[in-house]
């Protein structure tokens, strides 16, 4: 079992905390913290689900579901031990949402999902350019990002109103290393393997990565690439 925050100070934004500390309340001990905070997060993974597969029409909703217990499957204990779920829950609203062409509701859901855990905001051109019928309107987009605002202030404006707090999680994450399950990180350790000169990853951050100065630069290299995919 593993509960967010023990390794890892800053790595969410200061909404999470209230998911963190709602499964503590009455549990005696750990274990029971722990079994309540993975009843949530696999709550959360099945209403993302739920809403995913109801956001495309169409036949075959039973292999999407047999498809979503395989994944969990290959995840295993690790999927319902991580805040991820959260997020992947306001994803999917936020698909089902978009999908639907409910646009407040669409930039709530994104925002919200951005205040979480901040990457979901490069997802706003995308969103708009996959339907942009939808949002051809001024008052279609006046809702949106009126929705988006509110939920980003929400989230985000409390750390807004302490000096540093968001600039540590922005460095924080600038700051970590090429993490092993990474597509660099995967390409990187072949070529150590063939070359002899792999080295064993080390544990910061909270998670297994690979140091270096090859490993740095790939690292460094993944935001811009990151950004160029979802231009």
């Amino acid at each position: 079992w593993h509960a967010p925050y023990t390794e890892v100070p800053t790595e969410y934004p200061i909404v999470n905390l209230p998911v963190i500390l709602l499964p503590s309340f009455g549990a005696d001990g750990f274990d029971a913290y722990a079994f309540r905070l993975g009843l949530l997060m696999g709550s959360l993974l099945l209403a993302a689900a739920a809403l995913a597969i109801r956001a495309q029409p169409g036949r075959g909703v039973g292999e999407r579901w047999w498809s979503m217990a395989a994944l969990l499957f290959a995840q295993g204990g690790l999927a319902v031990q991580r805040l991820d779920a959260l997020t992947a829950f306001l994803l999917a609203w936020t698909l089902w949402a978009a999908a639907e062409r409910r646009r407040a509701t669409t930039g709530v859901a994104l925002g919200l999902a951005t205040g979480v855990k901040l990457l979901p905001s490069l997802l706003v051109p995308p969103l708009a350019l996959a339907d942009r019928e939808a949002w051809r309107t001024r008052p279609a987009r006046l809702r949106g990002a009126l929705g988006f605002a509110f939920a980003v202030s929400l989230t985000l404006g409390p750390m807004l109103l302490i000096p540093g707090a968001l600039s540590q999680v922005l460095q924080y994450h600038n700051a970590r290393g090429l993490h092993v399950e990474s597509t660099f990180a995967t390409l990187l350790g072949i070529w150590r393997l063939l070359t002899g000169t792999s080295v064993p990853a080390t544990l910061s951050f909270g998670s297994f990565n690979l140091d270096g100065p090859t490993a740095s630069a790939l690292a460094r290299l993944c935001t811009p690439l990151m950004i160029l995919s979802f231009a």
